[in-house]
């Protein structure tokens, strides 16, 4: 595989990466990124796309839904999106905030931490979990596509919760017509040639 592609995970790999997490921060933020996709300018907010990140009011526990701002280009319109909420990553949201003396009752930023602490630290957990590739926040993005595609979502719903563009829905279709129509192509293959044309090949914020 070459430097610029992005390492696809396995779900026995994403496994091994939750059973090495012992901080509620981190654990959270991995759900996040490896549950339902979200960026890591999304979840932290980014100072030169001028997004705010996530906010403990954006956290719906009754409708069980988060709401995500993010923008496609700097000086854009921000946009806003309201994305299911898994269980797990809920859980995982209380927990953290939980150590840090607060609840989902509290207001303020989710997360307080550099985008380069948390970098280090997926770099770190794919160390720690052994598995001899790199963990990153676009890797986990990629396993989020896969996952929500191999469970049946739609591709449009996949769209609307990842906050692509309208024409990248056409690459999502063909990413989930190769799940399809070719069941012995790998993973790995898939990854390689589709899925990191969707993301683009070299890692960036988003």
């Amino acid at each position: 595989m070459g430097p610029d592609v992005i390492d696809t995970l396995t779900e026995k790999e994403v496994d091994a990466c939750l059973a090495a997490i012992k901080d509620p921060q981190q654990m959270a933020i991995f759900r996040l990124m490896s549950e339902m996709g979200l960026s890591l300018s999304e979840i932290l907010g980014d100072d030169e796309l001028k997004t705010p990140g996530l906010y403990i009011q954006d956290v719906d526990s009754r409708n069980l839904t988060l709401r995500v701002y993010y923008r496609f280009v700097r000086d854009s319109h921000m946009e806003e999106r309201t994305v299911p909420l898994p269980v797990d990553c809920l859980i995982a949201i209380k927990d953290h905030l939980w150590s840090m003396g607060e609840d989902l009752h509290s207001w303020g930023q989710l997360f307080v931490v550099k985008d380069r602490r948390v970098r280090q630290m997926l770099f770190d957990l794919g160390k720690d979990a052994g598995l001899g590739k790199k963990v990153s926040p676009l890797s986990l993005r990629k396993y989020a596509l896969i996952s929500l595609l191999k469970s049946g979502l739609k591709p449009s719903e996949i769209r609307k919760r990842f906050g692509f563009l309208r024409e990248q829905e056409e690459q999502i279709v063909l990413i989930a017509q190769l799940f399809i129509y070719n069941p012995t192509l790998t993973e790995e293959k898939v990854a390689d040639k589709v899925v990191d044309r969707l993301f683009g090949v070299k890692e960036n914020k988003r």
